[in-house]
């Protein structure tokens, strides 16, 4: 069991940083300056958008195939930036990108920006984040039950 709870950590971690891939940040980056640079937040920033719990469970399916995706090439990726081989690196991560925006055009009730959208947001906003990460774990029982 520790092993499959290990497993859910892993591809939830892959997911959320999937979803910021397609989003085209980087996550240590974004992360760090995100944090440095804040200024007063609007009114929107402090209100999170609300989703339909279709459009939630549209995400938590399109974020597991996401996330298989990022376990196929992070081996490959990771081997890239470790002989700094930017041109391979960037080649690598281009294709993962395409391949995770297939996944996503190809799940019933989302579009590639909505699925950017509810990344962000599930980024800033810890409730909707323990939501899409619950979905998430659900889809995953799911398909291995079949």
């Amino acid at each position: 069991m520790n092993r499959r709870t290990s497993f859910g950590t892993a591809v939830i971690a892959l997911a959320t940083a999937a979803g910021l891939a397609v989003a085209g940040l980087s996550v240590p980056a974004s992360a760090q300056n995100a944090d440095n640079q804040q200024s007063e937040p609007s009114s929107e920033q402090q209100q999170a958008p609300s989703y339909s719990e279709a459009k939630l469970e549209s995400f938590a399916a399109a974020a597991v195939e996401v996330s298989s995706v990022m376990q196929e090439y992070r081996p490959q990726l990771r081997e890239a930036q470790q002989n700094e081989d930017r041109e391979q690196f960037e080649k690598l991560r281009m294709q993962a990108k395409n391949a995770m925006d297939e996944k996503i055009a190809a799940t019933d009730g989302i579009t590639t920006g909505e699925y950017q959208e509810i990344a962000k947001a599930a980024q800033q906003d810890k409730q909707l984040r323990q939501k899409v990460l619950g979905l998430m774990q659900a889809q995953q029982k799911q398909e291995q039950g079949q």
